[in-house]
């Protein structure tokens, strides 16, 4: 099961790049576009934390995003240490595209299961999530490999039991 499984996983991750390479965006940038979607205005320690990255690692996607204009840095009113991102108009439609790629991949995917199928096939992915995410939430990782929370009090990353 696990090679299968890990065999999707790499052709789901190909198959990702191809479609959104046309769009000049890197596969590590689909989850930050999605996440600013849902909640602009996060700093780089906040995204970094939600999209479980470094935050050495977040600040090169964001300055290339940046380079491309799908996003813009914003000094936070009130806190002049911290910087705000914000999607701008050109970054809100590559989501859309973005977003509009992914249901043509679910749709390969899942070509030839009923309804029925999909919804399970759904319950179980969604599942295996919450035991692997109770898990890495018990396990401590070294220091090295430290994943950031993935809920923090001061922000809020997608963590909804349907994503």
């Amino acid at each position: 099961m696990l090679d299968t499984l890990g065999k999707i996983v790499k052709l789901y991750f190909t198959r990702s790049f191809a479609l959104n390479e046309k769009l000049n965006v890197h596969p590590g940038q689909v989850a930050l576009l999605q996440m600013l979607e849902q909640q602009e205005g996060m700093s780089q320690k906040e995204l970094a934390k939600c999209i479980m990255v470094k935050p050495s690692t977040i600040t090169v996607m964001l300055n290339r995003m940046e380079e491309r204009g799908f996003i813009k840095k914003v000094p936070h009113q009130t806190d002049h240490r911290k910087i705000c991102i914000y999607l701008t108009k050109e970054g809100k439609d590559v989501v859309q595209k973005v977003k509009e790629n992914t249901m043509v991949i679910e749709e390969e995917l899942l070509k030839g299961f009923s309804k029925e199928e999909k919804e399970q096939v759904f319950s179980y992915f969604q599942r295996m999530k919450g035991n692997l995410l109770e898990t890495v939430g018990e396990f401590q990782l070294p220091k090295m490999v430290q994943l950031p929370e993935i809920e923090h009090s001061d922000i809020r990353c997608n963590t909804k039991k349907n994503d």
